[in-house]
Parts: C-alpha cells; sequence; structure tokens
C-alpha cells in the first residue's frame, strides 16, 4: 500500500510540475471594436474559431506586450496586418491557432 501512495503522489508531482511549465496560449473570445495605430502594434496572430476558441480573431501583439483580440474581417485590420508584413522581414508571431 506504501509503495502504491509512492507512485500516486510521484505522478501527481510530475503533473504539476509540466502543467507550470506549458505556455499559455491566448484564446479570444470577444474583439475589441477600436482601432489600434499601426505605431502601438509589433506583430500579430490569426485565431481559428475551432471550439474551444470560439472565434475568428487576428491577435495584435503590442509595444507594451498586450494582446488585443480584433475581427479579422474588419478593412482596418487587414490594412494594420498588410503594413506589419511589410514592416518585420519575416513575420515570425504569424501563426494560425488550431486549438484541436
Amino acid at each position: 500500500m506504501a509503495k502504491l501512495a509512492v507512485c500516486v503522489s510521484a505522478l501527481l508531482l510530475m503533473l504539476v510540475v509540466l502543467s507550470e511549465t506549458r505556455r499559455p496560449v491566448p484564446c479570444c473570445t470577444e474583439n475589441y471594436d477600436g482601432i489600434i495605430k499601426l505605431k502601438y502594434l509589433k506583430n500579430f496572430a490569426v485565431q481559428l474559431d475551432t471550439g474551444i476558441c470560439n472565434i475568428n480573431s487576428t491577435i495584435f501583439f503590442t509595444e507594451k506586450n498586450k494582446l488585443i483580440c480584433t475581427d479579422p474581417k474588419k478593412p482596418w485590420v487587414i490594412r494594420q496586418e498588410r503594413k506589419i508584413n511589410q514592416l518585420n522581414s519575416e513575420p515570425a508571431l504569424y501563426q494560425e491557432f488550431n486549438f484541436e
């Protein structure tokens, strides 16, 4: 019985350590309605509606390391995406988040 308790304790400890080392992935549940000036933006990523994250969203990364979720269909969002891609030689943060 003591061996079982030790094994279970070790397993629980491993699970806690593993869960603490995972990097959290942003998940937008609503989009910001305002317009953000290009000078405040560093990069962006694309989130797809996959069930866990329930909306399509363009996630802008700001100069102050904040994330702002926006509607990817809005013309100003599309313009900012294009401008960021032109400014950044390689859009390293551009990725599609699929939570499947």
